[in-house]
């Protein structure tokens, strides 16, 4: 009775075992069909991609320090956020309006950038030109930065940037 209990409990954690290996393979074959790495929230998700499933492949850089993140980390995140916006005013884009934007970054674990998942929050939106621009500059600048605290592993991390008006 005991043998028939042990074994269906294997037989059980081996299939949901299987059941996680196949829906990480099924994520990664989604992720590697993704025509760019910077998208917007809603293009992921229209392509079966949501940010909880990303998770199981990145998880959150923060759950690996506890109460105490290192200011390393926190240095290397700030570079991220204030660097793009600095590419942003070197490429010559130009913008009136404070605009907002959420994004999570999934990291490789030699930090660099895998994907870059984003939103814009707030009352003003880009126009539909400028968001055009903006993601052109995004590409090239995720191609070059790499996240410089040592993780050694996947992981993501979010935070919002606010572009300030640059005129």
């Amino acid at each position: 009775m005991i043998k028939k209990t042990l074994l269906s409990v294997a037989v059980a954690a081996l299939l949901v075992s299987m059941t996680a290996c196949r829906s990480g393979m099924t994520l990664t074959r989604q992720l590697e069909k993704m025509p760019t790495k910077a998208m917007l929230v809603s293009e992921a998700e229209a392509r079966g991609v949501t940010l909880d499933t990303m998770e199981t492949i990145y998880p959150n850089g923060l759950q690996f320090f506890g109460d105490s993140v290192p200011n390393a980390y926190w240095q290397s995140w700030a570079d991220f956020c204030t660097g793009l916006v600095k590419e942003l005013g070197e490429a010559g884009m130009a913008w009136n309006e404070p605009y907002r934007l959420w994004g999570r970054v999934y990291f490789s674990p030699d930090g660099k950038v895998e994907h870059y998942f984003y939103k814009w929050t707030g009352q003003l939106i880009p126009t539909e030109e400028w968001q055009v621009q903006f993601k052109e500059v995004l590409e090239r600048y995720l191609a070059q930065f790499q996240f410089t605290y040592p993780m050694n592993r996947r992981f993501s991390q979010c935070g919002r940037v606010r572009v300030a008006p640059n005129k």
